[in-house]
């Protein structure tokens, strides 16, 4: 497997629909059904009574009931409160929506545990809080029971969390459409051109998406001429049994026009179409040349009443469809993939969901790049962030039906809880404003190459490197790392793993023993330095006298180890 050190980019690693003329229905179905069923646990905290419940503070001076909310009163490094049990459905997974602010950034974290059972870290989720703001979270938990309990551990050291409100809602499982497979066409009497360099860009009259890309006159990409947009059919919005997904297909029920400004030389595309509901979409793709060998792109898409959407490409390039097919040299989605000839969201590092990088997390993409190399020729994308946008890679394409790849720009975003890791179909859908557009603007890259290399240095060369993040002070760094060892998932008691999630089990590790007691040394709190030391010293219990140079949960192994613990008992 290839790796790509120099530049930091490694494996971070749906009910077929019915048709109903041109327009296709699925279900949208709730995990719990709220015909007959008991209502969800639900805590408002601005109601006089609702904090009594909580208690057994840890780092908490007091907890505070006010009128807007519970107010938990930080004073000290560990702080967290219990709840009281609720009685929560068995086997129904429960996205939790917490209402909060607080005066402390950082990681807020929520534990979930039954009678007679303690908390943990494996039984637990995290979510990131901002300082200062208020702010709304939703995070997906997977199936409680009857009698659970919940922990909170909001962030920092001082300060006040108030929590507005805590509530569960049912899990919306959206099953996904039989995906309209794309054509391939030859060019037509009417096929619009635009070049940059060798990048040639050809539009196909009256067909949404019906654009193909060429490198120095080798098709390398087109792009999906049979794209559906997915959204909740309003009328079952409170039905008992959850709402269902209305599909359009873009091809059956729009009405596309395309122009050429020579003048900009701007190549325009609009698609026009009323839904069942009596909604009328505007879609509109502009293309310009660019840079050498680089075409931008704007799309816009608007709608003239509410739609909470659950699928929208608003940009759909498929490399390899219609050319050089699935095999290819090299691929990059930076920072979560880097292949050679070899499918994408593989589990050769990674077994189980953790394999699914299709559409990941947009903080695990460390610059928006995508591109895929084949035959001496690259074609990629790269595009603006947004918080409504998601990228989607999937390398061969194993979910459109075409011989290919596909990088794709879609509705709604991944920056938060709103989709499980990896999967196309979100957990919540977009709210679409009534004519308020959403937008994404990307660049259409290509050249010839041996590798992807020539993508990121056109990628640097458009956008620049990545801004340097801010570097930490020692004590900054020292508070950092102690939390990582004595305070993160990769935590077991005194045993210690690689990293949290997936596959990896905790283990002795002598130099998660070492690295506590240097860190000890160089910090200049002293009730953290006691921890560590503490942790240190447990830790190296952990790890028999011949296992001191190799139990170890590093990439590096170091000798320190037996020259810092011992190489014999004492």
């Amino acid at each position: 497997m290839t790796r790509f050190a120099p530049l930091g980019l490694h494996r971070c690693r749906l009910i077929i629909a019915a048709v109903v003329g041109s327009w296709l229905m699925a279900d949208v179905r709730p995990a719990l059904a709220q015909s007959g069923a008991s209502p969800l646990p639900s805590f408002d905290f601005r109601q006089a009574g609702a904090v009594a419940g909580w208690g057994e503070p840890h780092d908490v001076s007091h907890i505070e009931a006010t009128r807007l909310g519970m107010a938990v009163h930080i004073d000290g490094p560990d702080p967290y409160i219990f709840g009281p049990a609720r009685e929560y459905p068995a086997g129904t997974p429960l996205p939790l929506k917490i209402r909060l602010k607080s005066s402390e950034g950082g990681s807020f974290q929520v534990f979930y545990f039954g009678s007679g059972q303690g908390s943990s870290e494996e039984h637990s989720v995290r979510f990131a809080v901002r300082r200062g703001d208020w702010q709304d979270q939703t995070v997906p938990l997977p199936p409680l029971a009857p009698g659970f309990r919940l922990r909170l551990d909001p962030p920092g050291k001082r300060g006040v969390c108030l929590i507005e409100s805590i509530r569960f809602t049912p899990r919306l499982t959206i099953a996904a459409p039989a995906w309209p497979k794309p054509t391939v066409r030859e060019p037509i009497p009417g096929t619009l051109t635009i070049q940059s360099g060798a990048l040639v860009l050809r539009q196909n009259p009256h067909e949404w998406g019906g654009f193909s890309v060429a490198v120095g006159g080798r098709q390398v990409a087109t792009g999906h001429n049979r794209p559906l947009i997915g959204y909740l059919d309003p009328a079952t919005a409170r039905s008992a049994t959850g709402p269902s997904v209305r599909w359009l297909d873009l091809a059956a029920v729009a009405t596309v026009t395309t122009g050429l400004a020579p003048a900009t030389k701007a190549l325009s595309v609009e698609a026009l179409l009323r839904d069942p509901d009596g909604g009328q979409w505007r879609l509109r793709q502009v293309f310009r040349p660019g840079s050498p060998a680089a075409i931008d792109v704007h799309t816009e898409c608007s709608v003239d009443a509410p739609r909470d959407v659950v699928f929208l490409p608003l940009l759909l390039l498929l490399p390899g469809h219609g050319s050089f097919g699935a095999l290819k040299g090299q691929a990059l989605f930076a920072g979560v993939e880097y292949l050679d000839n070899e499918p994408s969201s593989s589990t050769a590092d990674l077994t189980g969901p953790g394999a699914n990088r299709r559409v990941p997390a947009s903080a695990k993409i460390t610059f928006p790049l995508m591109a895929v190399q084949a035959h001496g020729h690259y074609v990629g994308l790269i595009w603006d962030r947004a918080l409504e946008l998601c990228a989607l890679f999937d390398s061969p394409d194993r979910l459109f039906g075409t011989v290919g790849h596909v990088l794709g720009l879609l509705v709604p975003g991944a920056e938060g809880a709103n989709r499980i890791d990896g999967e196309l179909l979100p957990l919540e859908p977009l709210k679409l404003v009534a004519s308020r557009p959403v937008k994404a603007s990307a660049t259409i890259i290509g050249g010839e190459a041996a590798s992807v290399v020539p993508a990121v240095m056109q990628y640097v060369a458009l956008k620049g490197l990545p801004q340097r993040p801010p570097t930490l002070n020692l004590p900054d760094y020292v508070r950092l790392a102690a939390s990582g060892w004595l305070d993160s998932p990769i935590r077991s008691g005194n045993r210690f793993r690689h990293a949290a999630g997936g596959s990896f089990g905790a283990h002795p590790a002598a130099d998660a023993a070492w690295m506590m007691d240097e860190l000890a040394v160089l910090c200049s709190d002293p009730a953290l330095a006691d921890r560590l030391k503490t942790a240190a010293a447990d830790a190296a219990a952990e790890v028999s006298v011949v296992q001191r140079i190799h139990a170890a949960v590093g990439h590096n192994r170091y000798p320190v180890a037996p020259l810092v613990l011992g190489a014999t008992q004492t």
